[in-house]
C-alpha cells in the first residue's frame, strides 16, 4: 500500500509539484511543508522509510542533550534553496530536531549526495583538493603569520617521512601538520633531550624499537603524508623537546606561526585517542566503519532515493587544543566518522557529498583568514572565544596556551594585543562577559595542589559557558560591515575608570596603563576633528550630516564611525610577564540582590541573572551572578559594587531587549530618547584582594542617588 507520508514527500521534492504541495515559508524564504504528527509518523510501521526516520530521530536525540520527542511535535520537509531536511518542529519546544537529506543523482549535480565506500577514503577526491589549492586558489598561498628565520633556525624540527627521523626546519620548506588527541594513549614515543640526537639520524623511526613506541595515528599520518605528495610533518610529541622548557615554550609561543604556514593540516577528528585516528586510508591505516541511510519516497508513479547527510561531535571537536590549531590551518583535511571533510580560504568540501561551498566571508565563522589579521575584528574575537571557552583541556592551567597561537595571530591588528584573552584596546567592553551556567573558578593544579592563578576578571579564570557582550556593547564603531549595510548606533559605552595592568620585573611590580583607548577615537570621531591615523580615511554623509570612516586593509563594505589604530603587521606582539592582578581607582556603592529572573539563551540554557534593589526594597536593575549566591529569598545578598563604565540604548533602537534583559521591565526608567546606565563588578574581598563575583546594570539615575565612596582596587 502506497504510504500517504512519503508520497507527500516525493511530490513536495519533485520539481513538477513541489509548488503545488501546502507550504509556508519562514523569514528567511525557506519553504515548510508539513507531513504529518510525530505520532503518525512513528506509528507508521508498515513503511520502512518512516520507520527508518523515526528511529533516526531518536538515535539523535542524545547528541542534543535530549532524551525524548514530545508528542505535540509535527513532522515537516523544510526545503532551501541549497538542501533540504526532514524535521520535527513544536512551538512550544526550542529544540527542533532534523534530518539532513540530500538527493542521489548520476553524475555529479553539485547538491547531490554520494555514496561513500564503508571501508575506505575517496583519495582522489582528497588529492583533487589539495592540487586545487595549488593552481587556483590565491589566498591559500599567504599565511597570516610569518614563519620568520630567527625562529626555524632555534631548533624547529620536522619529520623527514622519506627519512624516517627529525630534520631541523629550512626557511621555505613545505611541510604538513598533524592536529589530533592523546587521549588515554600510555607510553607512546615522545622527543626529550635524552633521545633527540637519535631520532635526528637517518631510519631511526622505522627501527622496531623505535616504531612500536610510536602511536598509530602519527605512523598512518606519515604515509598519508607521502601519499599527498610531501614529505616533512610536524608533530607535537615528536617536534617539541618535551623535558626543555625553553625549547616547549617557543614552540608554542609561535603555534600560530607553525599551523599557519604548513601547506596543510590533517586532523584526526575521527579517534578518540593518539592510536585511533585516521582510518580508511588504503595502504596506511585500517578500514573505516561509514554507515549511511538511503531514504526512498515514492509518489506513485516514480521513486526518488536521497541519503541522509551524517553529522556528530567527536573528542576531537570538545578539545581546546584541537580548536586552536585546526582554526590556525590555511588548509584542512579532516577525517571524521561521517567522511572527510575539507576547509581552506576559499572552500569547504565533504566526502559526502558533490557541493563544494565557497567561503564568501569569515566575518562570522569559526576560522581566520588573512585579512582578519589587518584589521580590529572584534566579532572574530567574540565568536572564537565564547567557541574556545566551551572547550575541555586536560590540564585546565593550559587555558591561555591553548589559545595563545589565535591571539597571536590577532594581535597583529590590535594595539597592545590581549591581556588573559581580553583585546586592550576594547578593554571596557571585553570586560562585560556574563555567564549562561553557573561558573566554578579555574585552578592551577600543576604542583599536585590547587591554587587560583587565573584572573577572576576575565573568561579564562572560569569554567563553564560564558557569553561576551562584544556584539551588544562593543561594536559600537561599527556603521556597517559584510553582512549588514548602514545602520544608526544602538547602544554604546563609555569609560569610568584607569585601568592598570601589573608588569612583573625582577620581583617587582609595575604598574602600566592599559591602552583601553577606544574613548578617545569614539568622541573625536563623532564630531569629525579626529587625526587620523595610518591607514584611516574620514568621510561624510551628506544626507544625514555624520561622520564615518574606513580602513584601507579593511574589506569595502566595512565602514565606522570612528577610527582604532592598528599595528598594521602581522607579527605577534612581543610576550610579557603579566600579574593576573589589575588595579584601578573608582566609585563603590552597595545594593542587595532581589529574585531570581529568568532569561532563556540558545540550547534551553539561561542566565544566572538577578534583579537588584535598594535598601528600601525599590528596583535597582539587573545582576549576573558568576556562581549560586545560595537562597537569596532567606537572606538579602548584599553585593558590593564598583562603577567600571556607562553606556546608552537608545529607545527607538532595534533588538535593545535581546542584550538588554531589563528592557521590557516595568520598573526601567523611561525618559529622553535613550536608557542611561553604569556596568559595575560585584567583588568580593579576602583581605586586600578583591575578585570579581558578578557584572551588574544599574541605571544612571538610580546610582546618581546612591551613596557612593572612592575605593582602590587590586583585583585578582
Amino acid at each position: 500500500m502506497q504510504c500517504k507520508i512519503c508520497q507527500q514527500v516525493a511530490r513536495a521534492l519533485n520539481p513538477t509539484f513541489g509548488y503545488r504541495v501546502p507550504k509556508f515559508y519562514d523569514v528567511n524564504d525557506n519553504r515548510f511543508v508539513r507531513l504529518s504528527s510525530w505520532k503518525e509518523l512513528r506509528e507508521n510501521l508498515d513503511c520502512p522509510t518512516c520507520s527508518r526516520i523515526a528511529a533516526l530521530f531518536r538515535t539523535d536525540l542524545p547528541q542534543y542533550g535530549c532524551d525524548s520527542i514530545f508528542e505535540e511535535y509535527e513532522y515537516y520537509l523544510w526545503d532551501s534553496s541549497l538542501f533540504q531536511s526532514l524535521r520535527l518542529r513544536s512551538e512550544s519546544q526550542s529544540f527542533w530536531p532534523n534530518i539532513s537529506i540530500r538527493p542521489l543523482a548520476e553524475g555529479t549535480f553539485e547538491h547531490a549526495g554520494v555514496v561513500m565506500d564503508r571501508d575506505w577514503v575517496d583519495l582522489e577526491r582528497a588529492l583533487s583538493w589539495v592540487r586545487s589549492y595549488d593552481t587556483t586558489h590565491d589566498k591559500c598561498h599567504r599565511p597570516f603569520v610569518s614563519l620568520d628565520e630567527p625562529f626555524v633556525g632555534r631548533g624547529m624540527y620536522l619529520i623527514s617521512v622519506s627519512r624516517n627521523c627529525l630534520v631541523e626546519a629550512k626557511v621555505g620548506e613545505k611541510y604538513v601538520t598533524l592536529s589530533y588527541v592523546w587521549g588515554t594513549t600510555s607510553g607512546g614515543l615522545k622527543c626529550t633531550k635524552a633521545n633527540l640526537n637519535s631520532l635526528r639520524s637517518d631510519g631511526s623511526l622505522s627501527r622496531k624499537n623505535i616504531r612500536q613506541h610510536l602511536p598509530d595515528t602519527i605512523q598512518r599520518a606519515m604515509k598519508f603524508t607521502l601519499q599527498l605528495g610531501f614529505d616533512l610533518l610536524w608533530v607535537d610529541c615528536l617536534c617539541i623537546v618535551q623535558d626543555d622548557p625553553v625549547h616547549t615554550a617557543a614552540q608554542i609561543n609561535n603555534m600560530a606561526s607553525i599551523y599557519s604556514n604548513s601547506c596543510l593540516t590533517l586532523c584526526a577528528a575521527d579517534g578518540p585517542d593518539a592510536n585511533s585516528g585516521l582510518r580508511g586510508v588504503p595502504g596506511c591505516s585500517q578500514p573505516r566503519n561509514i554507515q549511511q541511510d538511503i531514504l526512498a519516497f515514492t509518489d506513485g508513479l516514480a521513486t526518488s532515493s536521497w541519503i541522509r547527510q551524517i553529522h556528530g561531535r567527536s573528542v576531537y571537536d570538545e578539545r581546546g587544543w584541537t580548536f586552536q590549531e585546526k582554526i590556525l590551518s590555511r588548509r584542512v583535511i579532516a577525517f571524521t566518522d561521517h567522511g572527510l571533510e575539507w576547509r581552506c580560504q576559499e572552500t569547504v568540501a565533504q566526502e559526502q557529498h558533490h557541493h563544494i561551498r565557497r567561503v564568501a566571508s569569515t566575518y562570522s565563522d569559526l576560522s581566520i583568514a588573512r585579512r582578519d589579521t589587518f584589521w580590529p575584528c572584534l566579532k572574530k574575537w567574540d565568536n572564537l572565544v565564547t567557541s574556545y571557552l566551551r572547550h575541555k583541556l586536560t590540564y585546565e592551567e593550559d587555558i591561555c596556551r591553548a589559545f595563545s597561537g589565535i591571539s597571536s595571530a590577532l594581535a597583529g591588528s590590535m594595539s597592545e594585543g590581549f591581556l588573559f584573552g581580553l583585546p586592550q584596546q576594547f578593554f571596557d567592553a571585553a570586560l562585560l562577559w556574563v555567564p549562561t551556567e553557573h561558573l566554578r573558578p579555574r585552578k592551577d593544579t600543576r604542583n599536585g595542589v590547587a591554587s587560583y592563578e587565573f584572573p577572576s576578571w576575565s573568561g579564562v579564570g572560569w569554567i563553564g559557558a560564558i557569553e561576551t557582550q562584544m556584539n551588544a556593547f562593543g561594536l559600537g564603531h561599527e556603521r556597517s560591515n559584510l553582512v549588514s549595510d548602514h545602520k544608526a548606533r544602538q547602544r554604546d559605552i563609555f569609560p569610568q575608570a584607569t585601568w592598570y595592568k601589573i608588569k612583573r620585573e625582577m620581583g617587582q611590580g609595575t604598574l602600566v596603563k592599559i591602552p583601553n583607548d577606544y574613548a578617545k577615537y569614539q568622541s573625536e570621531g563623532l564630531q569629525g576633528t579626529v587625526a587620523l591615523p595610518l591607514g584611516w580615511s574620514s568621510h561624510r554623509d551628506e544626507d544625514e550630516d555624520l561622520f564615518y570612516y574606513s580602513y584601507d586593509k579593511a574589506p569595502s563594505s566595512q565602514t565606522f564611525w570612528y577610527p582604532i589604530p592598528t599595528v598594521r603587521s602581522t607579527q605577534p606582539v612581543s610576550e610579557v610577564r603579566w600579574s593576573s592582578t589589575l588595579f584601578f581607582i573608582s566609585s563603590r556603592s552597595y545594593l542587595r540582590m532581589g529574585s531570581s529572573l529568568s532569561r532563556e539563551v540558545q540550547d534551553g540554557e539561561t542566565y544566572p541573572l538577578y534583579s537588584l534593589e535598594t535598601e528600601e526594597g525599590e528596583w535597582a536593575g539587573v545582576i549576573y551572578v558568576h556562581y549560586d549566591p545560595g537562597n537569596t529569598k532567606e537572606e538579602k545578598v548584599s553585593c558590593e559594587l564598583v562603577l567600571m563604565s556607562g553606556g546608552f540604548a537608545f529607545e527607538n533602537g532595534e533588538e535593545q531587549r535581546d542584550w538588554i534583559p531589563e528592557w521590557d521591565s516595568e520598573n526601567r526608567p523611561r525618559s529622553g530618547d535613550a536608557y542611561c546606565f553604569y556596568h559595575c563588578l560585584w567583588i568580593e574581598r579576602r583581605g586586600d584582594i578583591s575578585y570579581r563575583r558578578g557584572l551588574a546594570r544599574v541605571p544612571q539615575v538610580v546610582w546618581d542617588t546612591l551613596s557612593k565612596d572612592d575605593v582602590s582596587i587590586f583585583l585578582a
